[in-house]
């Protein structure tokens, strides 16, 4: 028995015509078995290749919803993202630093790798089902790209942008980013109360 499942039988066909037919029924039946063998370990494969780099799988964004979603993995985000899966917070968390990103999936926490300047794959991340997004990036002008940008694709989910700058503080609230917390104020307006009672 060959390849192509065409045995060597008592029947075989002998006129010019008949073998051409023969030779067109084995190349069609080869082109059938491996067109569905493709569409069958296509999907297998992007599940395993999408696991492999970090990259979202459809049927991930698809659970995708109700999460607090977590863009860029600065000093806010990585303490954020252990608390939320010490309280059992549903959560997700992406970023362009593939390292970071890889190391967190190694520790079990539900990161993706994803270029979140690109409006396609962001559009992975499922925004829109979002409960809310926290952007904490460290550069100042992809930050303020990537806030606007989750603004525009999730209209009416509520994006919190962590500034550690007053510049960038001042530069979301002017492009109507209100939601904006500075952690080195907080800090210091904490620290400064702190002084306060001592010094009763």
């Amino acid at each position: 028995m060959t390849i192509s499942t065409v045995g060597y039988g008592d029947i075989v066909p002998i006129t010019s015509i008949g073998k051409i037919f023969v030779i067109f029924l084995i190349i069609f039946g080869l082109g059938i078995f491996a067109s569905a063998l493709t569409v069958i370990s296509s999907d297998i494969m992007d599940k395993r290749f999408k696991s492999l780099t970090g990259k979202v799988s459809k049927a991930e964004a698809k659970s995708m919803r109700g999460h607090t979603l977590l863009i860029g993995y600065n000093a806010t985000n990585a303490i954020l993202v252990r608390s939320l899966r010490e309280q059992g917070i549903k959560y997700a968390i992406a970023s362009s630093d593939k390292v970071a990103i890889d190391d967190l999936r190694e520790q079990g926490y539900r990161a993706f790798f994803v270029d979140v300047t690109s409006e396609s794959e962001m559009s992975t991340l499922n925004l829109g089902k979002a409960k809310e997004v926290i952007v904490d990036m460290r550069n100042d002008s992809i930050t303020v790209y990537v806030s606007l940008l989750i603004r525009n694709m999730a209209k009416n989910v509520p994006v919190t942008v962590v500034a550690e700058r007053d510049t960038l503080e001042r530069q979301l609230k002017s492009i109507g980013l209100t939601n904006v917390i500075n952690p080195a104020e907080i800090a210091a307006d904490y620290i400064s109360k702190k002084l306060k009672l001592k010094d009763r």
